[in-house]
């Protein structure tokens, strides 16, 4: 997965693709830029509205794509705005501009009266507007040899299947001429590149999507290059001006290297958005690939930058890498000055603080001069809020020291051991205990409301048929405590000691288990529901016959737990270490593990359903006995010499998975996706792996006995060395196009 390091008001767009013998990612950048004042960049929500709303005929989009020739597109309408006239139809010229390369229409429209008596009249510049033409020119046009929208030349208005200045469809004629002859045969078209991807010798002009009218003779447009819109905008004033001299910056870096890699890109692209006073540029360019699938580039910085202004690659990469970097919360790495042009050159850009501002709500739009007064102000509230966090962690710091220091409260004259020994009632609440030792007591039927035990012993204590509501336990110790059919609500334990502590049919309900110790802990029947267990841990706690709804592991540690025969509705591991745990008999539904280690545990007739272990977690060196995963994903999942034996694993996600001497022993993986997955080294026995996507996974040095590999798809792999694979069904293979290791 590719982290994209932009700025809010940037537009990007990939797509994978091959030319030739040349596998490429391409990559596409745009900015937005107001026609009335380029120097006011805008936000690329503003563009994406803009093309909701002109509902084009055909999409306007930019995959990023070489073209043989710079264009320019434009999507909205002609206006008039005439004197005081009858009503009536109205024919009108109108023109766009860009560089040398213009277009002049006519236009043919119903006129109206406005409210000050003035004649108005509108067209939409859309192919629906135009003739249709012969041979299906124009799919979308009108059957007429005089539509509203005509093209203007010198001897008058004539009608075209291009009359329209927005995108050709790729199946119209204009685009469909350029496209290249494919080969009939799947092997042909791994040796042409055009197996997913196009022949070395294609003609550019495929990928060009304006009329040929709209297209320069140069390959690239000049920043700064003039444009004139005449009869167009909300009100017909039209606009000129000059493109925004800008230059656009990508930089990429793979296997989460660093951003090593600069892409070479060319501004080729232009589109006009009149009616919302918008102009769009795109650049254009690529990253090489390996095969097209491949995907290991991790990170992708998109920056825009004056011509004029220095261009400052490590600055960049510095402030990327930190932007990336979850753990730093500096709030100047919000602000997207050190990716946008030097404001100090006049440069402004939108920006969405609030609902309001996003051009769905139609905000009132503002001058360059309340844009940068917002920027100065925002810039502000960094450097404050940068500030506030100085102090606000010296605060936390000088607060450790403090309660380090500070003694414990002194108790108060009642005896509370005594009284508790003696309270028949059984009821107690609203109440804080302080440094009591309790240790040994038998509580039979206690109902504790809104109370807070401090630093507190219960060691060997037990507890029968108790009720605890919005109870807290703060530095308590449970060691050896047992608990039967407790029922907690609301509450929680903090810095608490719960080793070799026993809970028998204990219901939990929106409890907190923080920073406590539960070595040796037992939880045996009962339930939990909404309950959140975080840092501290221990080691050989045991879970049986359990219920869980909701409950959340976060920050964990500990090693050789037993967890059988639960059900889990919405189970989570956040960053935390489970290794060598056994699972045993247990039903997880929606079970996820983020950043979490699971490494050497053993799970024995588990079912897991919509489960995700993922995103820098680990199962490195796990074993799974007889299990059925349904609906699972172990994207990208460590899992080094993972073993399983006969589970049954369907709908399958584990592209990416990093299994490098695996084995697989009797496992049903029918339509398994393992694109780009590393199973180097892995082992497959009598395995049914119909219909499984293997392309570009690493099978190097791999084996493969007695599998079913009916319609399994394998292009791109790194293969295994010959005589690896043996005894295999395989009707069907799809091997093509393949690559050398």
């Amino acid at each position: 997965m590719t982290t994209h390091i932009k700025p809010q008001a940037a537009l990007i767009s990939t797509s994978r693709t091959q030319i030739g013998s040349q596998a490429q990612l391409r990559i596409g950048v745009g900015i937005g830029f107001r026609l009335s004042d380029p120097r006011v960049l805008a936000h690329e929500a503003s563009v994406w509205e803009a093309i909701k709303a002109a509902a084009p005929s055909v999409p306007l989009f930019e995959p990023g794509m070489p073209k043989q020739h710079a264009e320019w597109l434009l999507l909205g309408h002609a206006h008039y705005r005439g004197g005081r006239e009858p009503e009536g139809s109205v024919n009108w010229s109108a023109s766009a501009e860009l560089g040398t390369v213009g277009k002049r229409l006519s236009c043919h429209a119903a006129g109206q009266l406005g409210a000050d008596g003035c004649l108005r009249a509108s067209l939409e510049l859309d192919h629906r507007q135009a003739a249709a033409g012969h041979d299906g020119a124009n799919p979308c046009g009108l059957p007429s040899h005089t539509p509203p929208l005509q093209l203007l030349c010198g001897l008058g208005a004539k009608p075209a299947a291009l009359a329209a200045l927005g995108p050709l469809g790729l199946d119209w004629p204009e685009r469909r001429q350029w496209q290249p002859a494919r080969p009939r045969s799947i092997a042909a078209m791994a040796e042409d590149g055009t197996h997913l991807g196009w022949p070395a010798a294609t003609d550019l002009r495929m990928f060009q999507q304006a009329a040929p009218d709209q297209w320069s003779r140069e390959r690239v447009w000049r920043s700064g290059e003039c444009f004139a819109l005449r009869g167009m905008g909300p009100t017909g004033q039209g606009f000129a001006g000059k493109l925004p001299a800008l230059t656009a910056v990508a930089l990429a870096g793979r296997h989460a290297g660093a951003l090593s890699e600069q892409a070479e890109l060319a501004l080729q692209t232009v589109w006009f958005l009149p009616d919302w006073d918008l102009g769009v540029m795109w650049w254009s360019g690529f990253l090489p690939l390996d095969y097209p699938l491949q995907e290991d580039i991790s990170q992708l910085l998109v920056a825009l930058k004056d011509c004029a202004e220095p261009l400052d690659l490590a600055g960049l990469k510095a402030f990327a890498w930190r932007r990336a970097d979850v753990a730093d919360q500096d709030p100047m790495l919000l602000s997207d000055h050190p990716l946008m042009p030097d404001p100090g050159r006049g440069w402004v850009w939108e920006q969405i603080l609030a609902v309001e501002d996003h051009p769905g709500q139609t905000p009132a739009p503002l001058s360059h001069e309340q844009i940068g007064d917002r920027m100065r102000q925002q810039w502000q509230a960094f450097e404050q809020a940068q500030r506030d966090q100085i102090k606000l962690r010296a605060f936390a710091r000088d607060s450790e020291k403090c309660l380090a220091t500070t003694p414990t409260a002194a108790s108060s004259h009642i005896d509370w051991r005594q009284r508790l020994e003696q309270d028949e009632a059984g009821e107690l609440c609203e109440q804080t205990l302080s440094g009591v030792d309790l240790s040994g007591l038998d509580f039979e039927q206690r109902h504790w409301r809104q109370m807070r035990f401090e630093q507190c012993r219960f060691d060997l204590c037990s507890w029968r048929q108790c009720r605890f509501e919005q109870v807290s336990f703060v530095d308590c110790s449970f060691t050896g405590a047992r608990l039967e059919q407790v029922s907690w609500t609301d509450g929680g334990a903090q810095r608490c000691k719960l080793e070799r502590s026993a809970w028998h049919e204990a219901v939990l309900q929106r409890v907190n288990l923080e920073d406590c110790r539960l070595d040796g802990v037992v939880f045996i029947g009962g339930s939990w529901q909404a309950v959140t267990v975080q840092g501290q841990g221990g080691d050989q706690g045991r879970v049986a016959q359990m219920r869980w709804d909701r409950v959340s592991f976060y920050q964990v540690t500990g090693e050789n737990w037993r967890v059988e025969e639960v059900r889990a509705d919405g189970l989570d591991l956040v960053r935390s270490a489970l290794r060598g745990a056994h699972w045993r008999h247990c039903q997880l539904l929606k079970f996820s593990a983020l950043e979490s280690d699971l490494s050497a545990s053993l799970w024995q007739r588990c079912g897991l359903t919509l489960a995700v272990i993922s995103y820098h977690s680990s199962l490195k060196q796990a074993l799974l006995e007889d299990c059925e995963l349904t609906k699972c994903c172990w994207q990208a999942l460590q899992a080094d010499g993972v073993h399983l034996e006969y589970c049954t694993c369907l709908h399958f996600c584990i592209g990416k998975l990093q299994a490098p001497g695996s084995r697989w022993n009797g496992c049903v993986l029918d339509g398994a996706k393992a694109v780009n997955a590393n199973l180097a080294g892995a082992v497959f026995q009598a395995c049914s792996l119909r219909d499984v996507a293997l392309q570009g996974a690493d099978l190097s040095e791999s084996r493969l006995e007695d599998c079913n590999l009916i319609d399994a798809n394998t292009a791109w792999i790194l293969p295994a060395a010959a005589g690896g694979w043996q005894g295999n069904l395989d009707a069907g293979l799809q091997d093509l196009p393949r690559r050398s290791a």
